[in-house]
């Protein structure tokens, strides 16, 4: 494998997802604006949603490394009988759950948010009767999709959240008139279904058929239920972390619910697309690596992905300090969502940016644990990180209101990302981070000269003194361009690219005729 190639493979897959999930969000917003529909909305999607983040977690952290063991060990055949145990389990588990929490849905939404109005709780609790059955078609898209990057395609799987907002995006241009907010998840079912069939026919290229298997006997089963034990009490207080987030963000008034998750998911579609193909190409080569207990390689993969990832957060996390508000404004600001929603949303992302850089490089190191099987240390890890969150939310809600909560989060991801790279040295020895401290001021270096020419550049629109619709335009992109070629100027005069790391260092797995 490829970490500079299959990253960038990684990135431009999810380029067209992360533009039409902005999109989904400007139509979202425009039209419901910050109020009962979009706070009843992001309510109601909170759990089923949580619920697919801890599958696509467990099958990256845990399925995956299991299939490459087999894949590598025992060959294709017992890997795809693996994969289809893992599937059938992981969707009857879902659909139980689903089902299990739809008569406490009402009970679940005012758990979550006791801020919010009788109205919004009854329209949420409504959404629920969709949202609690969607992770069931999601769970085996998300396991068919990890063995497909382990296999060595990132294209298809990067491009399925592209798909389902492509879907979303339709039924809420078609449907709002008639349903309402219910488009959204109405959407979200049918996009769901699209991806299930995509990701089944790349898989399916590769050998692979789908049928039921139910061996909970089988040791592989029994494995992957041991591993699964700790990163679900890992995920299971994620949740708990985000209801208590919801519950606090309800108190601070009506819209809070919505602004907060806004800015929550522009700073995770930042990091998503410049950002988390890095930890997505990594996870497999890291596992193939220990699988041939090779740690001094593992240690260089991660070392280059974290050099990779400097090199990438650094500037997007200073071009989104500056650029922030006229993002906010040329993205969202028309119809229902105002200048000051506009200066809510742009004040919290800002609190929110170093999220971007520590909760990546907290991803990179816990590939070191779960490349190796080790769920026991990142999960020990990860709930220290939501005890120091929520203890910061609970101490600085008073003074701060929302804007407690992105400084919590930020802060919470300093602290675990400190203490999982340093359990990681312990582990494994000494990674040679000091070796990245020339590249990283070279990388601030460049940053700073970009940050000059975004800076010129918002002079040169106050200049141009545009209004409207084109002003909105402009003071993003040429800002924006300015900047850009200023980094890459920059990158180029400081040697800060090194083309000798688009060589392959790690071989791709074969597939069996």
């Amino acid at each position: 494998m490829n970490l500079a190639r299959n990253t960038a493979v990684t990135t431009l897959s999810s380029l067209l997802a992360v533009a039409s999930g902005v999109i989904l969000d400007g139509i979202t917003v425009a039209v419901f604006g910050f109020g009962i529909e979009t706070d009843a909305y992001f309510i109601a999607s909170l759990i089923p949603l949580a619920v697919i983040t801890i599958v696509n977690l467990q099958a990256g952290k845990v399925v995956q490394p299991l299939f490459i063991h087999a894949w590598s060990g025992e060959g294709a055949l017992e890997a795809w009988r693996f994969l289809r145990v893992s599937i059938t389990i992981a969707t009857s588990v879902l659909l139980l759950l689903g089902l299990v929490c739809l008569p406490i849905a009402p009970f679940l939404m005012k758990l979550q948010a006791p801020g919010s109005s009788e109205s919004t709780l009854v329209l949420a609790a409504r959404l629920c009767l969709l949202f609690f059955l969607i992770p069931t078609l999601y769970a085996p898209t998300i396991l068919m999709k990890e063995a497909l990057t382990a296999l060595g395609n990132f294209g298809v799987p990067g491009s399925l959240k592209l798909i389902e907002n492509v879907f979303k995006i339709a039924f809420t241009l078609l449907l709002v008139r008639t349903l309402g907010v219910f488009a959204l998840p109405v959407g979200m079912v049918a996009g769901a279904m699209a991806q299930l069939g995509v990701v089944y026919v790349a898989l399916n290229r590769r050998g692979f058929a789908f049928r039921p298997a139910f061996h909970l006997r089988d040791a592989k089963v029994k494995k992957a239920l041991a591993l699964i034990r700790f990163p679900t009490i890992s995920h299971f207080s994620s949740v708990l972390t985000e209801i208590v987030q919801n519950m606090f963000a309800s108190l601070a008034g009506a819209g809070s619910v919505s602004a907060l998750r806004l800015s929550t998911r522009i700073v995770d579609a930042l990091a998503g697309l410049l950002v988390n193909s890095i930890v997505v190409v990594i996870m497999p080569m890291v596992t193939h690596n220990l699988a041939n207990n090779d740690s001094v390689r593992m240690k260089a993969n991660i070392r280059d992905a974290i050099r990779l990832l400097l090199l990438l957060s650094i500037p997007a996390s200073a071009w989104l300090l500056i650029m922030n508000g006229p993002l906010i404004t040329a993205l969202f600001q028309r119809m229902r969502f105002s200048a000051s929603d506009t200066e809510l949303v742009s004040s919290l992302l800002v609190l929110m940016i170093p999220y971007i850089l520590f909760s990546r490089l907290f991803s990179l190191a816990e590939t070191g644990f779960y490349g190796g099987c080790d769920t026991r240390t990142p999960v020990l890890v990860a709930l220290s990180l939501n005890a120091v969150y929520l203890g910061l939310m609970a101490v600085l809600f008073a003074p701060f209101s929302i804007h407690a909560l992105p400084v919590a989060r930020s802060l919470s991801y300093l602290f675990g990302a400190g203490l999982m790279l340093y359990l990681l040295r312990r582990k494994y020895g000494s990674l040679g981070l000091g070796g990245l401290n020339h590249a990283a001021v070279k990388v601030v270096a460049a940053t700073g000269f970009m940050a000059l020419c975004i800076l010129i550049g918002r002079e040169l629109c106050e200049y141009l003194n545009l209004s409207g619709t084109p002003s909105k335009v402009v003071n993003l992109a040429l800002p924006s361009l300015l900047g850009f070629i200023g980094l890459a100027g920059s990158c180029v005069s400081l040697k800060i690219v090194n083309w000798r790391a688009l060589r392959p260092v790690a071989p791709s797995p074969k597939v069996a005729g």
